[in-house]
């Protein structure tokens, strides 16, 4: 069991290093189990708890151990323990009511590879440590080195768990060979875009920089109108007015549908959620920190929003329907995006309360109908 100052050596955190990587280094420095280390910083309701994940400790430490007592530990300060890990993301959306609780152990998953370990090579030579945002899922270079990150032991060619007792001293869980080669060469990769998902999320983790653009409305519509308007901003510079054709060729359309639905206050649980958000960043090569400035035109905003009555231009075609060319009895269906009549696709779809005839629905298309399909 380990005694509060009998560790012996403790070696100095790398920068960028994440805290399961210094806990392991710590171990092997001192000749102890990581277990053991992890059972003693638990609080004693938890004594038999451990993850299901070891990437956890690297998310949210404080849900199963006492960060209070491993700081006195490693002699280290509770904040630079936190540095460590995730937790000032966790901090920052919580600022903003999302992902409160464990929530965020939810979301992490979707954005980081939590079962394998990620590493350069090179840097492991160096004694540099496994670096927190290697996990990132799009993240796939050490910009340090330039070179592609990898899973595979150079020996084996076994993939690495995200924690096993051989990773401290940047050993193959396998075969026990070094996770690098003496005078191993790398073919050397210049991607600008590779360096700026790097420091996107160094932009993400610093808790003095603000994820989200501001606004007077509510968080989450916020995040709906502000990520669909910097979409269209993308191919239309200061758009003033929402145009679905522009913005239809960055999102699917139901998913679009679905999220002006729910800024509408319609009935759609679809809402942009922080990993939707950077995986469509991500794959549009676009910075977070770009979107976290963006200011919406009030003109934009309201143009998103629908009119309380369906406008004119959308009538009831029904020859025989007492309300034939007028609107007034005319209502939106909301479960249908789009429909096609006679090869033609309709962006609206509504029903005419007045129309009776023997019929499930009888679809009334208006004037906003697309080009035909191929």
């Amino acid at each position: 069991m380990i005694c509060i100052g009998h560790l012996t050596i403790r070696p100095i955190p790398r920068e960028g290093e994440s805290l399961n990587s210094y806990l392991m280094r710590i171990c092997k420095a001192n000749m102890i189990s990581y277990m053991d280390l992890l059972r003693y910083v638990q609080p004693v309701e938890n004594k038999d708890v451990f993850y299901r994940r070891s990437i956890r400790i690297d998310i949210m430490p404080q849900q199963k151990h006492d960060m209070s007592k491993l700081a006195i530990l490693l002699r280290l300060s509770e904040n630079k323990l936190f540095e460590m890990t995730y937790d000032s993301l966790r901090l920052k959306l919580n600022q903003y009511g999302l992902y409160l609780g464990d929530d965020f152990l939810t979301l992490m998953p979707l954005l980081l590879e939590s079962k394998l370990r990620k590493f350069c090579p090179l840097c492991l030579k160096e004694n540099f440590g496994f670096q927190l945002l290697w996990q990132v899922k799009n993240i796939d270079c050490c910009i340090k080195h330039n070179i592609k990150l990898s899973t595979n032991c150079p020996s084996c060619n076994q993939k690495q768990n995200y924690f096993h007792n051989n990773l401290g001293s940047y050993r193959c869980n396998h075969c026990d060979s070094a996770l690098f080669f003496e005078n191993e060469t790398f073919e050397r990769i210049d991607d600008y875009f590779a360096m700026r998902k790097f420091l996107d999320w160094q932009y993400i983790l610093d808790p003095q920089t603000q994820l989200f653009p501001e606004s007077d409305i509510g968080v989450e519509k916020m995040l709906c109108i502000s990520f669909i308007y910097f979409l269209q901003f993308q191919l239309e510079e200061f758009p003033t007015n929402y145009n679905y054709n522009l913005v239809k060729k960055k999102l699917r359309h139901d998913y679009l549908h679905s999220i002006i639905r729910y800024i509408n206050d319609k009935s759609s649980p679809q809402k942009v959620t922080f990993s939707y958000l950077m995986n469509v960043l991500s794959k549009e090569n676009l910075r977070l920190e770009d979107f976290a400035k963006v200011k919406v035109p009030k003109s934009y905003t309201n143009s998103l929003f629908y009119q309380e009555e369906i406008s004119d231009k959308f009538k009831c075609l029904t020859p025989w329907c007492v309300s034939y060319q007028e609107s007034d009895s005319l209502v939106e269906i909301p479960f249908l995006s789009y429909s096609y009549h006679k090869k033609e696709k309709y962006s609206k779809n509504c029903i005419c309360k007045n129309v009776a005839l023997d019929m499930d629905i009888i679809r009334v298309l208006n004037s906003g109908k697309k080009k035909k399909e191929d």
